[in-house]
This record gives structure tokens, C-alpha cells and sequence, in this order.
């Protein structure tokens, strides 16, 4: 199959609703393609996560979910760490689900819709307090996530999927 060419100034993102057509959407995974098709609308009704598709015209080339996380402080490096002796957690947003329609991959459609996250972040930051991403991730996207600032999470060893965070408060705005 031919694979599409993707304009990123055309892109748009919507929150998912029950009339969006998913049919045409494939992702590499069967597993996160099960979750958008079956679980994602679910999630999102009962407040467990709230789905967002890329659309590049009428084609969905993209979709993540997302829901609040906290990550606990002695798991960060201490680099990362803001010293209140007196809170055990950071406030995150957790990247539930991230995915690339497979004829629309590594045309940077993972890196808007990082960008976009990262702007709910950071509008989060200004009305409730989030200073970190979040996600548990496969070992076959580690290395994407370490790409884009990721820092995996202290002591983890023998976990199939690993746990990452993005410090917010240090992106360029």
C-alpha cells in the first residue's frame, strides 16, 4: 500500500466522540488498535482517559489518549527533583495510548501530537499543577521516547515496560 504524505500545517486534533469512523485507522499494534476501537470510548466516559484523534483533512493519521498520573519523587533523578520535602508525588499527565496511522509513519505526526500533549501540559500547569509527562512504554518505542527528552524512571529493572517522564517546566514555551 501506498503510503500517505502527510502536510503537518493541515493537521487538526479532535476529541474522540461515538460518531468518529475508526474503521480506516491501522496501527502497528494490535493491541492499541484493539484499545481505540473497543476500550477508548469507554475509558472516556467513565473519566479513565480522554482520546484525541489527528485528522490530516478527513484521514485520521493519529490518536492519543491521555488521563492524570502522579510519579513518585524518589523515582526521578535528583536532577529532576524540586526539593518540598513535604509531597511524595509530582503531579503528570500520563500518555495512555500514542499511535501512527501505519501509512503515516515517520512523516512526524508522533512529534505534533507529543507537542500538542505537551501543550495540555503545560496549560494544565498554569490551572492546576502538572510538571511532568508520563508514559509506560514497550521496548520497541523506548528509544523514540528517549529521542524526544524522556528520561525512564530510577529502579526499574526486570519490568517488560518501562516508565518514562518529560520534565514540562523545561520546555521552551
Amino acid at each position: 500500500m501506498k503510503k500517505m504524505v502527510v502536510n503537518l500545517s493541515s493537521l487538526t486534533v479532535k476529541k474522540l466522540n461515538d460518531n468518529v469512523d475508526l474503521s480506516q485507522f491501522k496501527c502497528k499494534s494490535q493491541d492499541i488498535q484493539h484499545f481505540l476501537t473497543e476500550y477508548a470510548m469507554i475509558f472516556q466516559n467513565k473519566s479513565l482517559g480522554i482520546s484525541y484523534i489527528v485528522y490530516n483533512n478527513s484521514k485520521i493519521v493519529g490518536f492519543f489518549t491521555i488521563s492524570m498520573d502522579s510519579l513518585r519523587i524518589k523515582k526521578i533523578r535528583s536532577e529532576d527533583q524540586v526539593g518540598h520535602a513535604n509531597i511524595n508525588y509530582y503531579p503528570s499527565i500520563k500518555i495512555g495510548q500514542l499511535c501512527v496511522d501505519i501509512d503515516c509513519e515517520n512523516q512526524r505526526i508522533g512529534p505534533f501530537m507529543l507537542n500538542v500533549i505537551c501543550g495540555i501540559g503545560m496549560e494544565f500547569s498554569e490551572k492546576i499543577g502538572c510538571r511532568f509527562l508520563s508514559v509506560n512504554t514497550l521496548p520497541s518505542a523506548q528509544t523514540w521516547y528517549e529521542k524526544h527528552g524522556f528520561t525512564p524512571l530510577k529502579d526499574q529493572k526486570g519490568r517488560k515496560k518501562l516508565s518514562y517522564y518529560l520534565d514540562i517546566s523545561k520546555l521552551e514555551q
